[in-house]
């Protein structure tokens, strides 16, 4: 009878300890496919503008382009004007201001501070607003090296601006002080693009054409490693030949792991490159604008951050997506910062509980009227929420053991919420 109890209670053990080990495997096997299924891109449908690099009028077409179908329609009724230069380079949007930056010369109308001898040769950074057609000129572009060619620009998740230069000398630019600083260099053998994938954190970089050589540029390090070369489909110039000239120089990622392309020397060609099978697919030709189109630019009507979840779906429409975690002003971390759910990033969710604990301090105000502050309350609330959090990312592989003991060491030594002064 002894034994008989004794197995009876191993039974019951061991099915205890297997239900444990299911609820526990059932759960981190949810979240990881929860995880992966944002994945892949829910946009639909965005603008996508073309530029023509020899005009300084009417040199903006808009497609209505839908990255997921393909599907794409010229909107014959807009036709916009940068008002700058017929020496256009390249344009990319801002999702930071709202605005778009373009690389030109300079024009006729130069103000004397810019008349300076050489200075008729440079390129010049300038912002755009698509809605009031406004151009204003920031200013001269000149390599940390001293190169005054740049080819091409684009933008980051974080809002830094990154800008290619003749030779493959990529730089930063500071709108604090309008200049540039050297980041990394990349080959260049002429027709250069420049665009930002997102869904990887790294630039994509494009340069000749016989073929057309693709290069990654990982952010943060700058380290430059080649992916592979292509031959751009062949389309037809204007006069109707066989043009085997075909660029990828107006290139723009638009998610999973495909880009939106076009050429100039003529060849009247918008197409797509995936970054994976390495293979492109024409989708127009003619292209109903200019038979050379310098760059493209994608701005998703229904993501304003680009993160692949659309607004009315989107926790956070407007995401923190630099590439790496800090808590508060003082403390930064290695740790990527990636994508946890539809629209929500790991520093998103940081954020919100930073600003959660700061909104419910009482501050100085209670002290002043002889009562105590509420600091160590929400302190000790924002430990412990900060760990319930760290916790799904530790069983879900975003962070490791040791990162997660980093991340609350710190937060018990951080002034959150922030005291007053």
């Amino acid at each position: 009878m002894k034994h008989l109890k004794l197995l009876s209670f191993l039974s019951a053990l061991a099915l205890l300890f297997a239900s444990c080990v299911d609820e526990t495997s059932n759960l981190q096997n949810a979240e990881e496919q929860k995880a992966a299924s944002f994945k892949t891109s829910e946009i639909t449908t965005g603008n996508l503008y073309a530029l023509y690099p020899w005009s300084s009028t009417d040199n903006i077409a808009l497609y209505n382009y839908n990255p997921i179908t393909d599907d794409i329609f010229l909107d014959e009724s807009y036709l916009g004007s940068l008002n700058a230069d017929d020496n256009n380079q390249g344009f990319d949007y801002n999702k930071e201001d709202g605005l778009v930056y373009f690389i030109a010369g300079f024009g006729d109308d130069k103000p004397e501070v810019l008349t300076k001898e050489g200075y008729s040769a440079s390129r010049y950074l300038y912002s755009y607003n698509i809605n009031t057609e406004t151009t204003l000129l920031i200013d001269r572009l000149e390599s940390q090296e001293g190169t005054s060619k740049a080819q091409d620009l684009t933008f980051g998740n974080d809002g830094t601006l990154y800008i290619v230069f003749q030779g493959g000398e990529i730089n930063t630019f500071n709108f604090n002080t309008n200049t540039c600083s050297s980041y990394t260099y990349v080959d260049s053998y002429g027709a250069v693009g420049l665009t930002y994938n997102f869904d990887s954190n790294q630039l994509i970089y494009v340069t000749s054409n016989d073929p057309v050589e693709v290069y990654s540029v990982a952010i943060p390090s700058g380290n430059v490693e080649e992916m592979f070369a292509f031959y751009a489909p062949l389309g037809y110039d204007s006069d109707d030949e066989d043009s085997d000239s075909c660029t990828a120089q107006g290139i723009e990622y638009v998610g999973n792991n495909k880009a939106i392309v076009s050429s100039t020397y003529g060849c009247d060609i918008i197409y797509t490159l995936d970054l994976v099978t390495e293979s492109t697919n024409l989708l127009l030709n003619p292209t109903g604008f200019e038979d050379s189109i310098k760059d493209l630019m994608f701005i998703h009507t229904d993501d304003f951050d680009n993160d692949g979840c659309i607004n009315e779906e989107d926790a956070y429409p407007n995401s923190n997506m630099r590439s790496t975690l800090k808590i508060g002003p003082n403390y930064y971390y290695s740790i990527d910062n990636v994508k946890v759910d539809c629209g929500t990033f790991m520093q998103d969710q940081i954020d919100n509980l930073v600003n959660q604990i700061n909104d419910g301090y009482n501050g100085n105000a209670a002290k002043s009227q002889g009562g105590e502050d509420n600091w160590e309350e929400l302190h000790d609330a924002f430990t412990t929420k900060l760990a319930h959090i760290t916790y799904y990312w530790r069983i879900n592989k975003l962070i490791t053991a040791g990162e997660r003991a980093e991340i609350s060491s710190d937060a018990w030594s951080a002034d959150i919420p922030n005291r007053e002064e």
